[in-house]
């Protein structure tokens, strides 16, 4: 039922003004209601189904192999402590998807 409320079957329209107006163009923000899924799949996929959480080294080769980062990025401890949300030093699958649902892209 929601994917026919939104635009293209998986654009949320945000409800406020739009970002930008002008005589030719109207820019609405809008989120991917699909990147969720997306991000989990590349979590199961790289860490496997049963895992639900892991530490920084599997969190850079879950980013590396998903080419979310580039194998270039040899120290990702400022992006493992933003993803880290509860402070556990572990990443769970929900911190994951979360964490690159917001840093990534929506």
């Amino acid at each position: 039922f929601q994917e026919r409320l939104n635009f293209h079957g998986r654009y949320d329209i945000d409800k406020g003004p739009p970002i930008h107006q002008s005589e030719t163009c109207f820019v609405v923000k809008a989120t991917d209601t699909k990147m969720s899924e997306y991000f989990e799949d590349q979590f199961k996929a790289n860490a496997g189904e049963e895992v639900y959480e892991v530490d920084k080294y599997k969190f850079r080769e879950i980013l590396t192999k998903s080419e979310l980062i580039s194998q270039d990025v040899k120290n990702i401890n400022h992006l493992f402590i933003r993803a880290d949300v509860d402070k556990s030093g572990k990443i769970s699958k929900k911190e994951f998807v979360d964490f690159c649902v917001a840093e990534i892209g929506s």
